[in-house]
């Protein structure tokens, strides 16, 4: 994945330009042990669900404090990015840090989108009770006019539950952020769900 997109709008649009920035914090995605599916997965939901021009930035990151900080800071200071949606570290194994990573470098907390994002999760999967999303906000920015917001767009779970197949991730981040109802999953996504985490399963033992 590509570390700036740009979208051109789709036709008709009214919005105006905006810059996103995606982070996915893995190790082994990171250091290049597996390819990222996460940030590719949001990226195809900004394609479908934003109709205004995008300039969108692409990081990824390791499961450290200092590097998810700093790729937050950096998105929004540097590049001016409005919103930043990160993926990864939200469960509550030692090494699942971007909660506390968001919390240090941004401002108020915004608890509604972090319950609904769970409750959401708990449709599909019991273990969703164990992820710890957020969304928080920076309020008053001097490098950008604007507010920034760090969001942790999808629940990653720690093992066995690692990877989800694109479609569940972007009906997860619909329903969160344009509560936009679920339909029922039909036998085909079902199926292709169950062997996304037959194989997280496999993986992680």
């Amino acid at each position: 994945m590509d570390d700036v997109i740009r979208m051109d709008g789709r036709e008709g649009h009214v919005g105006e330009f905006a810059r996103i920035g995606i982070v996915t914090v893995s190790d082994r995605a990171s250091a290049g042990a597996y390819e990222d599916e996460g940030g590719p997965a949001i990226l195809g939901f900004l394609r479908e669900a934003v109709a205004s021009p995008l300039e969108v930035h692409y990081r990824c990151v390791p499961d450290e404090s200092e590097a998810i900080s700093g790729a937050l800071v950096d998105l929004c200071d540097a590049h001016g990015c409005a919103v930043v949606v990160t993926t990864g570290g939200t469960g509550p194994a030692s090494r699942d840090v971007t909660p506390e990573a968001t919390e240090a470098v941004l401002d108020r907390v915004l608890p509604g989108f972090g319950e609904q994002m769970r409750a959401i999760s708990l449709a599909y999967v019991p273990t969703a009770i164990l992820s710890r999303q957020l969304a928080r906000a920076e309020l008053g920015f001097d490098a950008a006019p604007h507010q920034g917001m760090g969001l942790d767009a999808y629940t990653t779970f720690t093992s066995p539950l690692r990877k989800f197949s694109d479609f569940y991730v972007h009906r997860l981040i619909k329903a969160a952020l344009w509560n936009t109802p679920i339909k029922p999953l039909n036998s085909q996504q079902l199926e292709a769900l169950q062997a996304t985490q037959f194989r997280a399963r496999q993986a992680a033992h």
